[in-house]
């Protein structure tokens, strides 16, 4: 589905990585390590998945912060822009996946309006989330009120998180129909809870963030 940053129609048969060749005489894959075709994209050497990647390309720009999900990738670069790539089933990827269904390329992000910049990003099962400068956002899927937006309306666009009043969240995180976030020195969560994740001592669901319990 694109996640590595490569065409998959370009990945060897032989199970090498992206460039690398495979010696005869050994057996073993030997070359450079794999590379992101990023086109017009430079973002510098991250780590991501467990190996180093040198991006090439014209932009400038250093990628500081990466987060693999279930199965798409964000990173966020010098200046606070983020990048996904992926599986896009429910537009974890910021674009219709009616038209982009995944892509290996990176899908720049389009903020709101007013907000130009993020440094903290997550990515969960069919959606993904991000704060920086006092505002959450959340975008994807969302039939469990899993963007914390006050809605279960599913938003290829990054929607603001419901915060509530006195509060700012930050480090915020996404995960499998649920996202949390630390508050002013309390745990926020919202989504699916029917299992107890939301840590507020029902089964429950919440298109809203409630501030978990806290052990005494």
């Amino acid at each position: 589905m694109g996640q590595t940053g490569i065409d998959p129609a370009t990945i060897p048969v032989n199970n090498c990585n992206y460039s690398e060749t495979l010696d005869a005489f050994t057996g073993k894959c030997v070359g450079s390590p794999t590379l992101f075709p990023l086109n017009n994209y430079s973002f510098g050497k991250i780590s991501c998945g467990g190996g180093d990647f040198d991006g090439t390309g014209g932009r400038v720009g250093m990628g500081y912060t990466c987060a693999v999900g279930a199965d798409s990738i964000m990173e966020v670069i010098a200046g606070g822009n983020i990048y996904c790539w992926g599986a896009n089933t429910m537009g974890q990827l910021g674009v219709d996946p009616g038209l982009v269904p995944w892509s290996y390329e990176p899908q720049i992000i389009d903020f709101p309006y007013g907000i130009d910049f993020m440094d903290k990003i997550s990515t969960g099962f069919g959606h993904a989330c991000a704060d920086g400068l006092g505002f959450s956002l959340c975008w994807g899927a969302n039939m469990v009120g899993q963007l914390g937006n006050n809605t279960y309306d599913t938003s290829i666009s990054p929607v603001i998180v419901d915060v509530p009043a006195y509060q700012s969240f930050n480090n915020i995180s996404a995960g499998y129909m649920h996202s949390c976030a630390i508050g002013a020195g309390s745990l926020w969560c919202w989504g699916l809870g029917q299992q107890g994740q939301l840590g507020v001592g029902l089964r429950t669901i919440s298109k809203i963030p409630y501030r978990t319990y806290s052990p005494e």
